[in-house]
């Protein structure tokens, strides 16, 4: 059994505030041309939400990892199937995301989960896309 009783490591920590901070560029451009809010902007600030969740899982390295990895699956996937929403501009987010549960030797998330967590996210992307 794998006791997590350490911290997040300083490198890993950098990698996800930064891909949580390009998470939320594009809202923050969207305020910046001053349009009125809608429904692609509610999209956009949803998504700048999940990029931002990892940062909430700081006391539990393999779960920080496993959050970065699924949150930057979910962006990287997101991106191509939602092009006409500008979902694109999460692309830097989903790479320093996926960077992040890497940064560390220690906490990366297991086999398994690295291959399974890839489909998953395609898939359950695809299938809130369907109705669209």
């Amino acid at each position: 059994m794998v006791t997590e009783d350490r911290k997040v490591s300083a490198r890993q920590w950098r990698w996800a505030v930064a891909g949580a901070l390009a998470a939320w560029g594009p809202v923050a451009l969207w305020f910046a041309r001053g349009v009125e809010p809608n429904r692609a902007f509610v999209v956009f600030v949803i998504t700048a939400i999940a990029g931002t969740v990892p940062l909430l899982l700081e006391d539990g390295p393999r779960t920080f990892a496993r959050a970065c990895l699924v949150s930057g699956l979910v962006l990287a996937a997101w991106g191509p199937l939602a092009p006409r929403h500008g979902m694109y501009q999460f692309a830097p987010a989903a790479v320093l995301l996926l960077i992040a549960a890497y940064g560390h030797t220690d906490n990366r998330p297991g086999a398994w989960f690295s291959v399974i967590a890839p489909f998953t996210a395609v898939v359950v992307t695809a299938l809130f896309l369907a109705p669209m």
